[in-house]
């Protein structure tokens, strides 16, 4: 769980630093999160 919170500290962190883009991104990535196995992808 904590590696989990450690990348949502992160993806918060980019999102403020570099705009849109960045949101953009992290909603990608939120879209894979989802899933289960999206979660796990995203980790490993």
């Amino acid at each position: 769980m904590s590696e989990v919170k450690t990348r949502l500290t992160f993806a918060k962190t980019v999102v403020q630093e570099a705009g849109m883009s960045a949101l953009k991104e992290f909603a990608h990535w939120k879209d894979l999160a989802i899933t289960e196995k999206g979660a796990q992808d995203f980790v490993s």
